[in-house]
């Protein structure tokens, strides 16, 4: 199945049942134009949907676009209790300052027991080059990539003969997994 780059929580709704190689968290998303006409409908449908805590995330038209992420640019908001939800996902809305009724917001349930979390890239950032570039960083707080607090680095190019580290062997089979699906973009 091929599918279109879209934001955030699409890319992620639109993957969950198709990829082998991650395991995607349960979501709630919406757009700003739903939140303000049906607040109490998305409430009810997040608290049923899945415990506390949460993540309330921003998907905002912006982001993850084909030629640029923004990634860390906006807000999201860590360790969520059901009540200050609502609030949380005001703040989110209200950080971008030229709020598009079409902009979402994505709810997930918080990751417990994080052993290692960062971000991985299918081709180098900077330059475009295909290389396999995965920064992460061992523990439980998963801010500090995307802070650029603290990180560590590894680089692969997808025709060299080096072995690929146990530890990233599922990230480099769901980097070209994702880029079958996305029509090596």
């Amino acid at each position: 199945m091929k599918l279109k780059i879209e934001n955030k929580a699409r890319n992620l709704y639109n993957l969950k049942n198709i990829i082998k190689y991650a395991d995607i968290a349960p979501l709630v998303f919406f757009s700003f134009d739903d939140w303000k006409n049906r607040k109490n409908f998305f409430l009810n449908k997040i608290l049923n949907s899945f415990k506390a805590p949460y993540i309330v995330r921003s998907s905002f038209l912006q982001e993850d676009k084909k030629n640029y992420s923004n990634a860390g640019k906006y807000l999201s908001i860590l360790n969520i209790n059901k009540n200050n939800i609502e609030k949380s996902i005001n703040t989110v809305f209200q950080e971008n300052k030229k709020i598009n009724l079409r902009d979402e917001v994505l709810i997930q349930p918080m990751i417990k027991d994080v052993i290692m979390s960062g971000v991985a890239f299918s081709h180098d950032p900077n330059l475009g080059s295909p290389y396999r570039l995965i920064n992460w960083t061992n523990g439980e707080n998963t801010t500090l990539v995307t802070s650029g607090k603290k990180s560590n680095l590894w680089q692969y190019f997808p025709n060299n003969k080096y072995n690929i580290p146990k530890k990233f062997k599922k990230i480099i089979n769901l980097i070209n997994e994702l880029l079958n699906v996305f029509n090596n973009i």
